[in-house]
């Protein structure tokens, strides 16, 4: 009976040795990578990778390609995670009030000056809302969070300074605001 396959007496190539493999990066690899790099996005870290591979350094490149978009955008993400980590922690003991006290005692925003604080009383102000009224119903909102007649509505026309009045509590707790924008708005 004829026999399929290889031909009888024939030894494979290289049998009995093992092959080396070139080692993958891993996904923590490539997230220490992606921190100490400073890159913050899947098109950074492509450009990146480029570069490495123009210097004959194809390790990236190859987890790239072969981990796909999944994992690449884990490693950026587990990076970024693991660096802020400690400082989210502190972040989050801390209460809201205790939040604002140290934006407050901190730096100011690029091209602030410490001016904000004068404007926002000139435009209360301006729009006869007591001061004192405005900061107790933000003070009650901090304290206590969101909740049932628990709300602040800043109405006026346009360019009158409804966001500008509490953009910075958007810094400060890392909140979005979209402000209205259409003829439906209210």
């Amino acid at each position: 009976m004829a026999q399929r396959g290889r031909k009888s007496g024939s030894t494979r190539r290289g049998a009995g040795k093992a092959k080396t493999r070139k080692r993958q990066l891993s996904v923590y690899e490539v997230s220490q990578l992606v921190v100490n790099k400073k890159i913050k996005s899947r098109l950074e870290l492509l450009s990146f990778a480029q570069e490495q591979q123009r210097e004959g350094k194809t390790d990236l490149v190859q987890f790239i390609a072969n981990r796909g978009s999944k994992a690449v955008d884990e490693a950026i993400r587990v990076g970024w995670e693991l660096k802020e980590a400690p400082s989210l922690v502190v972040r989050y003991r801390q209460s809201r009030l205790e939040r604002l006290q140290v934006a407050f005692e901190g730096d100011c925003i690029l091209n602030c000056n410490k001016k904000w604080l004068d404007l926002a009383r000139n435009i209360l102000m301006r729009n006869n809302i007591e001061i004192s009224e405005f900061v107790g119903a933000v003070r009650l909102l901090l304290e206590k969070g969101r909740g049932k007649y628990r709300n602040i509505l800043v109405t006026g026309p346009s360019n009158c300074g409804k966001t500008f009045i509490l953009n910075p509590l958007n810094v400060i707790y890392d909140t979005f605001s979209n402000p209205a924008s259409t003829s439906f708005a209210w």
